[in-house]
């Protein structure tokens, strides 16, 4: 272990963010259940409140059950799932998310902005699902940023293929989240 541990000290910047990816990876692949959504990622009833593509091709899912009985977030590959949490979505899924945002109005003068996050995460990973608007520039960001104890990855989502918004969790399903 304490080769290992040398080796990623001497590592530059670059193959550092191609390590913690490849360890991402394998953690979201062990905890993939074994079961495999529909073509469309959504069971029957579902409803997508938020979803973007990645640079990669993969997309993330964020989705509410029929009548709001649960909530899940999927990563999601071309034809298959990558990770879902929680594995098993029930009523209590929305109390393992904690809703987050911070907004400034004003518009460009006053450098007004909109920033949602909703955070979520296991014993190995924690999950940052963004949404954000600046009026500076009039720009959007969206992404994922997996934390763990190797490192940090922030997957940027392509802003032409993002649907939805993470701002009803501050009206619309205020009282299901936990809210910070």
């Amino acid at each position: 272990m304490k080769y290992l541990e040398r080796e990623y000290v001497n590592m530059n910047r670059k193959e550092k963010n191609g390590l913690v990816t490849i360890c991402f990876m394998l953690v979201l692949a062990a905890c993939v259940p074994s079961e495999v959504c529909s073509e469309s990622f959504l069971q029957p009833g579902e409803t997508s409140i938020f979803s973007f593509s990645l640079e990669d091709g993969n997309r993330v899912l964020l989705c509410a059950g029929k009548d709001d009985e649960y909530l899940t977030f999927r990563l999601l590959a071309a034809d298959s799932l990558i990770f879902q949490y929680p594995a098993v979505p029930d009523r209590n899924s929305w109390q393992l998310f904690e809703y987050s945002f911070y907004s400034r109005g004003g518009g460009a003068a006053n450098l007004g902005m909109d920033i949602n996050s909703l955070t979520f995460g296991t014993d190995m990973v924690m999950y940052i699902l963004y949404d954000e608007y600046y009026a500076e520039d009039e720009s959007y960001c969206d992404g994922l940023i997996m934390v763990s104890p190797v490192g940090e990855v922030d997957l940027e989502g392509v802003p032409e293929s993002v649907t939805g918004s993470l701002i009803p969790f501050r009206f619309d399903y205020s009282s299901l989240v936990v809210t910070r």
